[in-house]
């Protein structure tokens, strides 16, 4: 079982990449946004559901909790990505009908990014509009900066895109337990038996 984390700027590409991993690798994927209401187990709730999809791999879109990804990480099968974009690129992908220019798009962006605002206002109403609460998020650049791998996507073309995660999922990732490596989608037995035990232990707590 492997577990993917997308963590990526305003519209990098996470739910594209999400569905590829689910429609040509058979992924589970899971919205972080949808375990926030419970404040203070967001991280908890979602690792409850990651245990439910047991085998199946999963992907986890759009974590933006450096606490949350602390959290998630006591599973050892845990591998975050950080999802990246050209800002112009982005801004040409972006559909959130509240966003009218790319001034708009920038300011936002800047918020989610690095906690910076020049228009207080006008960030509280943008959160709003879009259902996040700023106390819940951490800049998205300390989340982005303790992945594991980094994948940049800088095309609009979906068969390219595909090639660039393809290649993201045969890289050989170091095992933290172990001196192996591995390939993502093909972990070997003590990476399978940590499973099994963390799924184990945690169901005694």
């Amino acid at each position: 079982m492997l577990i993917i984390g997308l963590i990526g700027s305003l519209s990098s590409g996470k739910h594209l990449i999400a569905d590829i991993l689910h429609e040509q690798y058979d992924f589970v994927i899971l919205e972080y946004k949808d375990f926030k209401k419970k404040k203070d187990h967001t991280a908890k709730e979602c690792l409850s559901k990651v245990k439910e999809t047991w085998p199946k791999n999963v992907v986890i879109v759009g974590i933006d909790s450096l606490k949350a990804m602390t959290e998630i990480r006591d599973n050892p099968q845990f591998f975050p990505i950080a999802i990246e974009g050209p800002l112009i690129l982005r801004f040409q992908r972006q559909k959130h009908p509240i966003i009218h220019s790319l001034e708009m798009f920038v300011q936002l962006d800047d918020y989610l990014m690095f906690g910076l605002s020049s228009n207080e206002q006008y960030i509280e109403n943008m959160l709003e509009n879009l259902h996040l609460d700023s106390k819940d998020i951490s800049p998205l650049n300390k989340c982005m900066d303790s992945c594991d791998l980094r994948l940049i996507n800088d095309t609009n073309d979906r068969r390219n895109l595909e090639k660039k995660l393809a290649d993201l999922l045969s890289v050989n990732s170091k095992d933290q337990q172990s001196t192996t490596t591995t390939k993502l989608l093909c972990p070997n037995w003590d990476q399978y038996f940590l499973m099994l035990a963390w799924i184990t232990a945690s169901q005694l707590v």
